[in-house]
């Protein structure tokens, strides 16, 4: 049986720190990854319900804009994360209005469904806060 050295313990010792701290550094950055994913997804819930809501109540009811607005001021730390969410607000509303042309029972619904959505993803975010 071969014995190691102190040199030898030293190099397996810094080898290992190195790679965790790797491990870690990466864990952040996929962390990072899925808490942008996460308000990307509001945002985009958010352009979602603000179009039903504003089909169902007409352009005057700006009550999921507002919210967005208030999310932004939060969340938008910089250019490139608001353009991001804006973006994703803006498509969200676009693919609603593509699919949805009338204010109806369904689309009332569609709205409390995707608003639930949206406060849980909220609830989420707001957990990432107290942590």
């Amino acid at each position: 049986m071969k014995c190691f050295n102190n040199s030898h313990i030293k190099t397996a010792f810094v080898m290992l720190v190195f790679i965790a701290s790797s491990a870690s550094a990466f864990a952040q950055q996929g962390s990072a990854d899925a808490n942008l994913t996460l308000r990307r997804d509001l945002a985009g819930i958010l352009g979602e319900v603000h179009y039903i809501r504003t089909l169902c109540n007409g352009n005057k009811d700006q009550y999921w804009r507002n919210y967005m607005r208030d999310f932004l001021k939060h969340e938008a730390s910089s250019k490139q994360r608001k353009s991001l969410f804006t973006k994703a607000f803006n498509q969200g509303y676009k693919h609603r209005r593509n699919h949805l042309s009338r204010c109806d029972l369904n689309a009332a619904q569609l709205e409390m469904s995707l608003a639930s959505k949206g406060r849980k993803i909220a609830e989420a975010i707001a957990v990432q806060y107290m942590n």
